[in-house]
């Protein structure tokens, strides 16, 4: 039996509404954490301005934004693993501007690499050795005096606001969760 255009059409816009409500229950499910990184990006961009005389302290906004994603199992978790990693980065990738630089992409590629392996080594989370290797690269490509020190202040500020963040959260879903019981 082939199906009527009056059934297909059905069929087609029973799909359609099944996919609006599953994104709508996703909107829904992440909306408050979305906006607290949002919120944290803007205030850790604030607080590195005017506390650490940062211009375009955009290391500390992408840090309350990598703590505070939506759908994280634990922001806390996620905060340390990120201070981990850029810690790790940086350290590797200082280290490895003692190597020669006639081949800079060999050199990125080694402490990347070092970077990633040690950080894997402590058998934490993927973010570790993920901002290990970036914050490595990134050390090696524009110098110290700009992923270095001035990365490592800048994550602070952003960890530092997405974990005080983090810790609102957690209480409003505690709230949450008693007044439903």
């Amino acid at each position: 039996m082939v199906p009527s255009r009056l059934q297909a059409m059905h069929w087609k816009t029973q799909r359609a509404g099944a996919l609006v409500a599953r994104i709508l229950g996703r909107w829904s499910d992440a909306w408050r954490e979305a906006l607290a990184a949002a919120l944290g990006a803007a205030l850790s961009w604030l607080l590195a301005e005017l506390l650490l005389g940062h211009p375009q302290p955009i290391f500390a906004a992408i840090s309350a934004i990598v703590c505070l994603s939506p759908g994280l199992p634990s922001h806390t978790k996620q905060t340390e693993g990120l201070l981990l990693g850029v810690a790790t980065g940086i350290v590797i990738g200082e280290l490895s501007l003692a190597l020669p630089d006639g081949i800079p992409l060999l050199r990125i590629t080694i402490a990347a690499f070092l970077a990633m392996i040690v950080a894997a080594s402590y058998g934490q989370p993927a973010v570790v050795p993920i901002q290990a290797g970036v914050s490595a690269i990134l050390l090696v490509a524009f110098g110290p005096a700009t992923a270095g020190f001035l990365r490592m202040a800048d994550v602070a500020v952003g960890a530092a606001v997405g974990l005080l963040f983090s810790q609102v959260l957690s209480a409003a879903d505690q709230n949450c969760r008693a007044k439903a019981a």
